[in-house]
């Protein structure tokens, strides 16, 4: 990390920052420990796409419309420790204003991407006149057909009066981010309460038990935080009288025990109502943001691998069949074509 009093906040670490304190930390003190996903990874790809293609259509739609703008792309700006780097800046030459664009790849702006932007405004404002502030997110409705129509594909919501409304919440929360980034210890920094998708769970968890708290289903953030005031971490230390329901007890009950639980009454009612063949299906999707074929949407899963076995009669070894598309096409015409025939 930088040496402390010198750190530099950016957008990506105030985000790290509003997930959990420690998060924030463990990046600056280089105790991330968890890499990026493949499908973070491809999330992320998929990012840059949505990107070019905004600026695409900046360049080839918007600026032969508005004679009088000016596209700044991708510029730099910092704010004592704060730094942010801008999607879009359109500069109206005519009264000396400022447009400000983030760009994303979802299909609806929501509350973590006011944040992206009040963050960037905060630092934005303190050097240029940017009056508009607008977040520019793919079009759930479009439905591709033929070549992509950049203007029906990408949407931009004037959000200005949110923006502006989070402006003093920022200014705490930036002052809080730089105090956490700079601390020694995290042990008293607000850690997460989701260790499974944890990026540094030394930090935030550490000494974690093998069953615990987090491993309740469907247990909520309040009575997270209640047994963890109470320094309860185990799930067999959950006491009696605790607020859960009767299968969030099973589960206890299984950590206090260590054994399972079988309800085979319900398993054989179940079973005892099949009937022969049995068709046993698995498969596989790929979502991607920008439509790839014609007839889909944005951010619409993508059916490209099934597997398909048949078990005929009890004991019998069941047949398998499948199919994998490899083609640059789209592969549901494939793909229904085979699974159709092997369902006879």
């Amino acid at each position: 990390m930088t040496q402390l009093g010198h750190v530099k906040i950016t957008k990506s670490d105030f985000n790290l920052f509003r997930e959990a304190p420690r998060h924030l930390w463990a990046k600056k003190h280089g105790r991330i420990e968890q890499p990026l996903s493949e499908f973070i990874q491809h999330l992320s790809e998929d990012g840059y796409a949505v990107e070019r293609l905004a600026m695409e259509y900046f360049n080839a739609l918007y600026l032969p419309r508005h004679p009088g703008v000016e596209l700044r792309a991708q510029q730099t700006f910092s704010d004592g420790p704060f730094e942010a780097r801008v999607d879009v800046l359109l500069f109206d030459r005519a009264d000396g204003s400022y447009s400000l664009y983030e760009i994303k790849s979802s299909n609806e702006p929501n509350k973590d991407h006011l944040y992206d932007l009040a963050f960037q405004a905060a630092i934005v404002l303190a050097a240029l006149p940017v009056t508009r502030f607008f977040l520019m997110h793919l079009n759930k409705e479009y439905i591709r057909g033929g070549e992509l129509d950049l203007a029906q594909l990408l949407c931009a919501d004037d959000v200005t009066d949110d923006v502006l409304a989070l402006l003093p919440e920022i200014a705490s929360l930036r002052a809080e981010a730089l105090h956490a980034a700079q601390q020694s210890d995290p042990n008293l920094l607000g850690f997460c309460l989701a260790p499974r998708d944890c990026p540094c769970p030394g930090v935030c968890h550490p000494d974690l038990p093998e069953f615990s708290i987090y491993d309740i289903p469907f247990l909520g953030k309040p009575k997270k935080m209640e047994l963890i005031e109470q320094g309860i971490r185990a799930a067999r230390d959950i006491p009696d009288g605790f607020g859960l329901n009767a299968k969030q007890w099973l589960v206890v009950e299984r950590a206090r025990t260590n054994n399972e639980h079988l309800d085979r009454a319900r398993l054989k009612a179940e079973l005892g109502g099949l009937r022969f063949p049995l068709w046993f299906l698995d498969y596989e999707t790929c979502i991607s943001a920008v439509p790839l074929f014609d007839g889909y949407h944005s951010q619409q899963q993508v059916v490209f691998q099934y597997s398909l076995q048949r078990l005929d009669q009890p004991g019998d070894e069941a047949l398998p069949g499948g199919y994998l598309s490899l083609g640059a096409g789209d592969p549901a015409g494939g793909l229904l074509e085979r699974l159709s025939a092997e369902l006879g």
